[in-house]
């Protein structure tokens, strides 16, 4: 089961993406954010404020919420 997000919970990017764009090393497997908005065909996708520049100089991204998990507090 798919878990449900809400703005304003933790996230990070989960393995299974990861592990599909070969991405091991780096900023990806520890950026961390907060969600802030979602958007999209029934709102799957999420727009996330990371606690780093991830993305050039803005610190706003988005994702699809099938590639984001929980971070526990």
């Amino acid at each position: 089961m798919k878990p449900s997000f809400e703005i304003g919970d933790r996230v990070r990017f989960n393995r299974q993406f990861l592990q599909s764009t070969c991405t091991y090393t780096g900023q990806s497997p520890r950026a961390r954010g907060t969600i802030t908005g979602f958007w999209g065909y029934k709102n799957q996708q999420a727009t996330i404020r990371w606690d780093h520049p991830y993305f050039s100089d803005s610190r706003y991204g988005g994702a699809h919420i099938a590639n984001l998990q929980k971070v526990k507090p």
